[in-house]
Formats: C-alpha cells, sequence, structure tokens
C-alpha cells in the first residue's frame, strides 16, 4: 500500500514536457539612408550607407514564452558573381514580447567597389554563428545602386 502511495505522490514527474517554441523575430521594414537620414537608394563610392531596421519580436502565443530575447540583427552588402562581401554592419538588443525596435547599422562603401546593383541581405541571429546561434527570422534583401 505505502507503494502506491508512493508512486502517486510522483506521477506528477511523468507528465509529458512540451518544448517551449523558440523565439521569433519579424523583420517589419528595411529602408537605405544617407548620412543626413535622407532615403536614398542611390550611393557613391566612399559614402555610408545606413539601413534602418525595423524588427518586431512576434513570439509568445503560447502559455510559455521568453520574457526577454537578445538577438543580433546583420547587415550584408554584396555585389558580383560570385558575391563579393563590400560592407558589414550589425547591431545587438534585446525585446519582450509584442516589442518592436528601430536601429540602423551602417557601412562605407569602399572606394574600390564596382559600380552597379549592390544586395544589401538584413538576417536576425540569436547569436554570432560561432557561439551557437541561429536565425530567428526570414532574411529581408533590398538593393541599392552604387555609382
Amino acid at each position: 500500500m505505502a507503494a502506491v502511495l508512493l508512486a502517486l505522490d510522483f506521477a506528477w514527474l511523468l507528465a509529458p514536457v512540451f518544448a517551449q517554441p523558440a523565439p521569433e523575430f519579424e523583420i517589419v521594414s528595411v529602408v537605405t539612408r544617407s548620412e543626413d537620414g535622407t532615403v536614398k537608394s542611390t550611393f557613391h563610392r566612399g559614402e555610408f550607407v545606413f539601413v534602418e531596421v525595423k524588427i518586431r519580436r512576434k513570439d509568445g502565443y503560447y502559455y510559455y514564452y521568453y520574457a526577454e530575447q537578445s538577438f543580433l540583427v546583420l547587415v550584408s552588402a554584396r555585389m558580383g558573381s560570385p558575391p563579393v562581401q563590400y560592407g558589414i554592419g550589425g547591431f545587438r538588443g534585446s525585446l519582450e514580447q509584442g516589442e518592436e525596435i528601430t536601429a540602423a547599422p551602417g557601412f562605407q562603401i569602399p572606394r574600390y567597389a564596382p559600380t552597379g546593383t549592390m544586395s544589401i541581405k538584413v538576417m536576425v541571429w540569436t547569436n554570432w554563428a560561432a557561439y551557437g546561434g541561429y536565425p530567428v527570422a526570414t532574411p529581408v534583401t533590398v538593393t541599392i545602386t552604387v555609382v
């Protein structure tokens, strides 16, 4: 009888445990701007490009969710085939469920960069890949013209 009571006391340990969903972010908008904040899509070699990114935390539709989750936004500017990277920028932050943030990492277009169309890919990761980071948003790509 004691064994049955003991087993009932610990029955809750056998209850199923469900994995908590990974945090999810959404890239709401991406706009390229000049040094003075003007929206711009054509840049000269040597100019700075600021990539204004609005990010929203969109998980938390479950009973359990991460109270605050840090993230890493990376901006990679490439041209050519195969693609050559001519600029990179990034920032770190953290958001609670439902919050948004807008930031503008920037990079300078090298003076030796070719002219033409430059693709700028915006990515949101949990951390640097070298530290186990993984993507938590669908990447967005925009283009600018380099003259």
